[in-house]
């Protein structure tokens, strides 16, 4: 038997997401100005990191808006940029929070020096800030300048940067319109072969996100652009992938234009930090109930996902709650450090730059199993299920994989055993707990398998070895044992033989001889030790007459008996005939029930006949008969589903001219009678011939109209 090892585990996959951007160290602002107020000295005070950054990336503006050293909530703060063409806020205009202080996230459009200003509402007061904006950070070659805005997008499949390409001829000036530029966005590779495209065996590949060892496209840019306008820009929209990765971009000037080279620069796209879906698991999930000695706690990991299967970015506030758990009282199971009432959580957290968020579960003083859950919103993840393990064996039971095996008389067949040990509350006692299998008749391995896996189940095998009638009785006892012998069980199987004794319990000892008459049959099978039988598809039934339909077998542990349904039949013949009158007997057959020739057994059963029914008899005479003549003709008797019937006397009459010889005679086993003769008279007329049952089962009269005809 194949006992299944449910080897739990959960792998929590390492997942390479992209954290939001990191800063640098805050710098404090400079040029600090104030004026007075009714409560005071109002001060914005602003830092800005970091301090330089390049275009189309970011930094984030902190003011903090105090009144002596006293912060100010509720103050509404302006961002503003100089010269205003050099990038933008967002928010532009916020107010300030119970610590007084108000954010902005400014993003680069151009290089060069900006003058970065918070403004307090009124122009009561202002802070400035001198930041450093250096052009994009990119390999050229020529006289290229690539410029890209934003470098940091969503990996959402619609968002977009542009790419601002300027190319100039070797004397710097413009490049002429038409100007055909090749462009890539993908994986980073080397184009040795300088055509602007990845070509496959010659180009080297540098960045291969996903493994394939190709290169591969991320998102939408189109494969060539024209200089337009006269100033000899290329300006060109790229449409972000699903995937949060870099994307490198290559731009080629085509070498027609008698202009040569090559920019590369790189953009970021981020995973949207919308929650769509959690996968969630456990460091271990196997714990042992508090105060045992065992491993109490855990770590749950929640991992979340946007839409597209990115890792969510870091700082997305995560619950994690138990749903169920064996131990409803307040020293039961729990998450992080919360107690009492609120044990099971909500535990809030957030995730870290991988989208994982992470939660400590400790055990409860009862085993069983903790379910978890972690949701964001409305987004819920998966059930994970923490299994606590407690106490030694305290009940074991033992069971076979066959309940009945005909391996009597064999050496050497097999039947698979198991035996399910657990503890006090019926948790599966855990890996190579030691269980021993013993047995009076054939043979056991004693332990061949240790319990294995969480399901608390060791197995063996037994194998027969010809059992002996005088000693062994074919019910194998199998025993069980664990801890230190103290916990026993036993079961037993049967070890059973051929079929060797058969008697019918119940069966019709008689049916109607027609197809409509049924009769249950209950047949019992025992081997050589009186024990139940399988495979007993083997034993037929027979019967002369009778057909047998809607038969069932038993299965040979719970039952050893055969049910089946007897049909009777309509006869050909009378078989029951003794000269004197109808004994209302078709025939006698007998059932058999058959095991080969080595058993069997056979009851009797009486097919009965009906009474005489006119519609079924028949006078076999034509329909027409010449005048003065003698015609012979006979009279079949019949019951009312067809069955002939034997032994019944006739008697024929008369309505019309003519003349009737050998007016009594008696049915034979077909239910014939024959004899009779009828003499027509001269002339032409219709007569009436009268058949007249005598039989104490006859007792009716039927008769058949002729014509006497001349022709």
């Amino acid at each position: 038997m194949k006992i299944p090892k449910n080897k739990l585990s959960v792998l929590i996959p390492l997942i390479f997401g992209f954290a939001a951007l990191g800063f640098g160290l805050l710098l404090s602002g400079c040029s600090t100005s104030s004026s007075g107020s009714d409560s005071g000295t109002l001060t914005v005070t602003m830092t800005v990191s970091p301090s330089s950054i390049t275009v189309g990336e970011t930094a984030v503006v902190e003011a903090t808006v105090t009144d002596g050293t006293d912060p100010l909530p509720n103050r509404i703060v302006t961002f503003s940029a100089s010269p205003a063409s050099a990038g933008y806020f967002t928010p532009s205009v916020d107010t300030t929070g119970a610590s007084g202080v108000v954010s902005s996230v400014y993003t680069a459009l151009t290089d060069g020096d900006v003058t970065i200003s918070a403004v307090l509402s009124g122009g009561t007061s202002h802070d400035d800030f001198s930041l450093s904006v250096d052009a994009q950070s990119h390999t050229t070659s020529g006289n290229i300048d690539l410029v890209v805005v934003p470098t940091i997008i969503l990996a959402d499949g619609s968002s977009t940067s542009q790419l601002t390409i300027t190319i100039r001829d070797q004397a710097g000036d413009p490049a002429p319109d038409s100007t055909m530029v090749k462009l890539t966005a993908g994986e980073k590779f080397v184009d040795l072969d300088a055509n602007g495209y990845w070509t496959e065996g010659v180009d080297s590949l540098v960045y291969d996100g996903n493994g394939n060892d190709t290169w591969d496209a991320i998102g939408y840019i189109p494969a060539t652009a024209y200089v337009t306008g006269g100033a000899g820009q290329v300006i060109i929209a790229y449409t972000a992938g699903t995937e949060a990765t870099t994307v490198y971009f290559t731009i080629t000037v085509d070498e027609s234009s008698g202009i040569t080279g090559y920019a590369e620069t790189s953009i970021q796209l981020t995973p949207d930090a919308s929650v769509a879906s959690i996968v969630m698991g456990a460091d271990d999930i196997h714990l042992a109930v508090k105060r045992t000695g065992g491993m109490e706690t855990s770590t749950i990991r929640a991992v979340g996902y946007d839409a597209y299967g990115n890792t969510v970015p870091e700082g997305i506030t995560m619950s994690f709650i138990i749903t169920d758990g064996p131990d409803n009282s307040d020293d039961g199971e729990r998450l992080g450090t919360l107690s009492g009432a609120n044990r099971r959580g909500p535990y809030v957290t957030t995730t870290n730059s991988m989208g994982q968020a992470s939660c400590p579960i400790s055990s409860g003083a009862v085993s069983g199993t903790i379910r978890v859950r972690a949701y964001v919103d409305t987004v819920l993840s998966n059930a994970t299920q923490i299994m606590v393990h407690a106490g030694p064996p305290a009940r074991i039971v033992v069971g076979a994989e066959e309940c009945n095996v005909p391996y009597w008389g064999m050496v050497n067949e097999t039947n698979e055993l198991v035996a399910l040990v657990s503890d006090i509350y019926n948790n599966p006692c855990p890996d190579s707990t030691v269980v021993y299998f013993t047995c009076d008749e054939g043979v056991v391995m004693a332990h061949q398998n240790r319990i294995e896996g969480e399901e608390g189940l060791a197995s063996s095998t037994w194998m027969s070895y010809g059992s002996d009638q005088s000693v062994d009785d074919g019910i194998v006892m199998i025993k069980v044992e664990t801890n230190g012998g103290t916990l026993v069980d036993s079961g037993y199987f049967i070890n059973s033989w051929y079929p060797d004794t058969l008697w019918f319990v119940t069966w019709p000892q008689t049916l109607a001889a027609h197809t409509e008459s049924h009769g249950f049959i209950f047949v019992e099978v025992r081997d050589l030790n009186m024990n139940y039988c399988v495979g007993l598809d083997r034993i037929k039934f027979e019967s002369e007459f009778i057909t047998f339909i809607e038969r069932e077998d038993g299965d040979g542990c719970y039952s050893s008996a055969i049910s089946n349904t007897a049909q009777g039949k309509v006869l050909k013949q009378d078989y029951s005939m003794n000269g004197v009158s109808d004994d209302g007997i078709g025939v006698i057959d007998y059932i058999t029930a058959r095991f080969g020739f080595s058993a069997s057994a056979a009851v009797p059963c009486t097919l009965l006949t009906g009474m005489t029914y006119a519609k079924s008899c028949i006078i076999d005479i034509p329909s027409s008969v010449p005048t003065s003549s003698t015609t012979p003709f006979s009279v079949i008797v019949k019951d009312r589903y067809g069955n002939p019937l034997g032994d019944h006397s006739l008697t024929a009459s008369l309505t019309g001219f003519g003349w009737l010889a050998g007016v009594d005679q008696s049915t034979n086993t077909y239910g014939e009678a024959v004899g009779f003769s009828y003499t027509s008279p001269a002339e032409e007329t219709t007569v009436i011939i009268n058949i007249t049952d005598t039989d104490p089962r006859g007792q009716t009269t039927f008769n058949l109209q002729i014509k006497v005809s001349a022709e």
